[in-house]
């Protein structure tokens, strides 16, 4: 006797069972293995959904650092430009690793707004 396996309306495989004894299989061997296939199946379902939501993640992860590493090069830029500073001044793209970037890029704006703030005079009292 054997059962489908059946995955997402898919077959997946079989399981086959029979015996080389004189006395026949159990009355109810036939349900028994067919709610086993059934188990395997919800099993195989579960790990293909993880398998699929864990590439999703890394999907997502890879596109949200793609964009964050879009936005720190831009605020760089946009601050090497303010500054006037030829391109080949452009320290942050040369030395810093990308995962590191973004700390970098903070301590440029920190820097800048403090270097704005004490050439501001102050206003008249």
């Amino acid at each position: 006797m054997a059962s489908p396996i059946v995955v997402n309306g898919r077959l997946w495989g079989a399981i086959a069972a029979g015996t080389s004894r004189a006395k026949p299989m159990p009355a109810d061997a036939e349900s028994r293995i067919a709610d086993f296939t059934e188990l395997v199946a919800a099993a195989i379902s579960n790990v293909q959904a993880r398998s699929d939501l864990a590439a999703s993640s890394a999907r997502i992860v890879a596109a949200a650092d793609e964009e964050r590493r879009r936005v720190v090069r831009a605020g760089i830029d946009a601050i090497l430009s303010r500054l006037d500073l030829p391109a080949q001044m452009d320290v942050l793209a040369q030395r810093f690793p990308p995962e590191i970037e973004a700390t970098a890029y903070s301590i440029v704006v920190e820097a800048l707004t403090l270097s704005s703030s004490m050439r501001t005079p102050s206003a008249p009292r």
